[in-house]
């Protein structure tokens, strides 16, 4: 399939699309801590285990213990799917839901202050004040409209800043990126444009949030989460997150599966519907629960043009280097639904592949780690060159231009 522009259509120019997708939720499932590194001045607490038992006999913990670190982030860049939903107000759309197939990559070591104790908010408070590089974030995605009879197919691609303070055991977001869309059907057939997404949120770290919680039991009493983050109804702590969350941002939904009733965030493939919350929880607590998603923007100059490809991955670890290649890693296509696609890497010599976008638009092509060493060969790179940069080009049916980056062999 082929989408076109019509030559009578109107460019309909800058287009906000209003979405509400839980990307903290995928930061908050890709981030792990490495090593902690956190001194006090006299220690230095290497994992959390060590600063648990650390803190258990520390009387400081009553009031504030101040804590210096340096701990190192690890991200997993496995490609992970999250839905959301999307609202055109200028075409009156408010039914739209979109998912996105999201994938995160950086190296990063961080420099952050830490508080931790009774008298602290939350019982623990987490500024970082400098990180070694940003989140790098990577997204496909389709947007639907039943009611309008609308599909809208792109990408995002940019990078997450994750310096900022956080009042409990949470890490602060902040992104700006590039948003893409490749092509479209109904009330924007015949267009394709980019843009910015804006998105800013909050997520805990799994191995901070634990410290918090063994305080809360030493206290006697529920700990208190910074605003940003979003929680689960009833869950103990903000690890239990979906890669599907509820169709409007709710943090809680109703579903059935398997003939069982449930009330937790909704999973792949089953019918949400928003709950009452429990009688323990008050109307306006729930209400400023189910709203805490906060909604981003993903704001297009939308033309009358043929669609556009895009090479999303792999992806750079920072903005204008190079990605590199590695095994097991995907080099991702996306463009107009169902056509076919040409990727064409060139050093001395040109290797060609063609693969057929998803009905999403999207298509990936993987090598392992012994393939890469044949592909290098048989691009004719030199098994001595200390830096193997290809260039690639992919091309699909179609009047959209080839997209082309450079990008260095593992």
């Amino acid at each position: 399939m082929t989408i076109s522009g019509d030559a009578s259509a109107e460019n309909l120019g800058s287009t906000d699309f209003n979405i509400a997708l839980n990307l903290a939720g995928l930061a908050q499932g890709a981030v792990s801590i490495g090593a902690l590194n956190c001194s006090d001045g006299s220690r230095t607490f290497g994992s959390s285990s060590e600063m648990l038992v650390g803190l258990a006999t520390d009387t400081r913990v009553r009031t504030q213990l101040n804590l210096t670190c340096k701990p190192t982030l690890n991200i997993d860049s496995s490609v992970k799917t999250v839905s959301g939903t999307m609202s055109v107000p200028s075409k009156g759309i408010t039914d739209g839901v979109f998912t996105a197939e999201c994938s995160a990559k950086s190296a990063m070591a961080v420099n952050a202050n830490i508080a931790v104790g009774a008298a602290v908010p939350g019982l623990i408070s987490l500024n970082v004040t400098s990180a070694s590089a940003p989140l790098a974030f990577a997204c496909t995605f389709k947007g639907s409209s039943a009611s309008k009879g609308t599909d809208v197919f792109g990408t995002i691609d940019g990078y997450g800043d994750v310096a900022g303070m956080c009042s409990s055991a949470c890490v602060a977001l902040s992104m700006t990126a590039r948003a893409t869309i490749t092509a479209a059907t109904g009330e924007f057939k015949g267009q394709s444009g980019s843009g910015t997404y804006t998105y800013s949120d909050a997520f805990e770290v799994p191995e901070l949030a634990s410290i918090a919680d063994r305080l809360a039991q030493m206290k006697g009493s529920a700990r208190v989460r910074d605003e940003r983050v979003s929680c689960p109804e009833g869950a103990q702590d903000c690890t239990i997150y979906s890669s599907n969350p509820c169709p409007n941002g709710e943090d809680t939904c109703s579903f059935t599966k398997g003939g069982q009733s449930n009330q937790i965030q909704c999973p792949e493939g089953a019918t949400c519907t928003i709950v009452a919350p429990p009688n323990t929880v008050s109307s306006s607590m729930y209400t400023k629960m189910a709203s805490s998603r906060p909604p981003s923007t993903m704001r297009i100059d939308l033309a009358n043009q043929p669609g556009q490809t895009m090479v999303l991955r792999p992806m750079p670890p920072t903005n204008g280097s190079i990605a590199k290649l590695l095994g097991g890693q995907p080099i991702s296509i996306s463009g107009e639904p169902n056509t076919t696609c040409s990727i064409l890497l060139k050093a001395k010599k040109t290797v060609k592949r063609t693969i057929v976008l998803n009905s999403s638009g999207a298509a990936s092509v993987t090598y392992s780690s012994t393939q890469i060493k044949t592909l290098a060969n048989q691009l004719g790179i030199p098994k001595s060159a200390k830096t193997k940069n290809v260039s690639l080009s992919a091309s699909c049916s179609g009047n959209s231009p080839s997209a082309i980056r450079t990008i260095q062999l593992g």
